[in-house]
C-alpha cells in the first residue's frame, strides 16, 4: 500500500491489533467448530517484535503463507523465524492494487477509492494468477500436518487474505453472516491505519475527497464481499461451483479439509 500505510502498520505488533487473529472456534452449520490455534490470518509480519515472534512459535505455527507479490516482499520481507517456513503464493504477479502515489482522480472524484477496490476484488476472482494462487493455498492446507498450525497473510491482511478466509470458512461450513463478521473485523484491527490516513491528509492537503478515498482503500466493506458473491453467482454459478471448477478443489477434498480442521 502507500508509504503512509506501511508506516502505520510497521508501528504495530501482533499483540497490538496487527490484524492478527485465530480462525479457531468459528461455529459451523453442522454444530462443529474450527480447531483453535490451527489457522491464523494477519497483516504482513515485517517489523514484528521479539514478543510477537515468541507468540507465533508458541502457537505451533510451522508455515507462513505470504500472498504478496515479489515487489511487496522485497520492500517489507517477512522475518526468518526458527522452525517456521515462509511460503510465497502470490495472488497477483504485480500488485496493481498497491498505490505508490495517488492518482489525480483521488483528489476530485469521491468514489475513486471505492471503484479501485471493486476492480481489485474483481481481479482476485477473475485473474488466472489469483485462481492459481488460491488453488495452491488449499492444496497446501490439504497436505499440512494435522498437528501443526499455519498463518496466511498479505499486506494489510484484509483483501487477498479476506478472500482466502471467505473461501476457507465457506468450505468448512461457517454461516455466511459469520464470514462477513470475520471479514469486517479488519476494520477494528486496522483502526490505527485509518487514523494515520486522516492525520496525513489533515497535515498536507486537507482534501476531504482524498481522505474519503483513502478510507475506502484502508477499510473492509460489505460492498466488496457482496461484489465478489455477485460475480461468483452470475459468472461462475455460485461460490461452491467456483471452488470446485476454478480452484480445482473437489467435494472429497472439501470433506478432507473438514476432517483436518474441524472438531
Amino acid at each position: 500500500m502507500s508509504i503512509l500505510w506501511r508506516k502505520a502498520l510497521n508501528n504495530l505488533t501482533l499483540l497490538k491489533e496487527y490484524n492478527f487473529r485465530d480462525l479457531g472456534n468459528h461455529l459451523t452449520q453442522t454444530g462443529q467448530k474450527i480447531k483453535p490455534k490451527t489457522l491464523f490470518r494477519s497483516s504482513k509480519l515485517f517489523g514484528i517484535s521479539k514478543i510477537d515472534v515468541d507468540l507465533l512459535q508458541s502457537y505451533g505455527i510451522t508455515k507462513v503463507i505470504d500472498f504478496r507479490s515479489a515487489n511487496e516482499i522485497k520492500k517489507a520481507p517477512d522475518p526468518d523465524i526458527k522452525n517456521i517456513k515462509n511460503i510465497v503464493i502470490p495472488i497477483f504477479y504485480n500488485d496493481d492494487s498497491e498505490l505508490t502515489e495517488f492518482p489525480i482522480e483521488f483528489f476530485n472524484k469521491s468514489d475513486a477509492g471505492f471503484q479501485h477496490m471493486i476492480k481489485t476484488y474483481d481481479q482476485m476472482i477473475n485473474q488466472k494468477q489469483s485462481k492459481l494462487g488460491y488453488k495452491k493455498f488449499f492444496k497446501l492446507l490439504l497436505s499440512h500436518p494435522k498437528d501443526e498450525s499455519l498463518l496466511f497473510h498479505c499486506s494489510m491482511g484484509k483483501d487477498r487474505t479476506g478472500i482466502a478466509s471467505l473461501f476457507l470458512l465457506y468450505i468448512l461450513g461457517v454461516d455466511m453472516n459469520d464470514i462477513f463478521h470475520d471479514y469486517l473485523l479488519s476494520n477494528k484491527y486496522l483502526i490505527n491505519v485509518r487514523k494515520e490516513n486522516i492525520e496525513y491528509v489533515n497535515n498536507h492537503s486537507g482534501n476531504v475527497i482524498l481522505m474519503h478515498n483513502l478510507l475506502s482503500l484502508s477499510s473492509a466493506k460489505e460492498e466488496y464481499i457482496n461484489r465478489v458473491l455477485d460475480v461468483l453467482d452470475k459468472e461462475y454459478g455460485g461460490i461452491l461451483r467456483y471452488i470446485n471448477t476454478e480452484l480445482g478443489i473437489s467435494s472429497q477434498e472439501i470433506e478432507e479439509l473438514k476432517d483436518r480442521y474441524l472438531f
